[in-house]
């Protein structure tokens, strides 16, 4: 991949949060949508400093809820 951007739901814990810290330590900019905003920046967090890519940004986002996605994406 080719600086690009990679959006990763469920971005707090578990898979999500070692995908995401794998995805930015090559350098990508990553999108972490999570549900619960304390979590989410505390993954944030995290995944800069493990990765070592201040380029991460924190969206919440409810994949369960239709508004939640629609706002996500717009």
């Amino acid at each position: 991949m080719e600086n690009k951007i990679c959006i990763i739901t469920g971005a707090n814990a578990g898979i999500g949060k070692e995908a995401a810290i794998q995805i930015a330590s090559t350098g990508h900019k990553v999108i972490l949508g999570c549900r619960n905003k304390l979590r989410g920046e505390a993954a944030l967090n995290e995944v800069k400093q493990k990765s070592k890519n201040n380029s991460v940004e924190l969206f919440r986002v409810d994949m369960s809820i239709q508004e939640s996605i629609r706002e996500f994406t717009s």
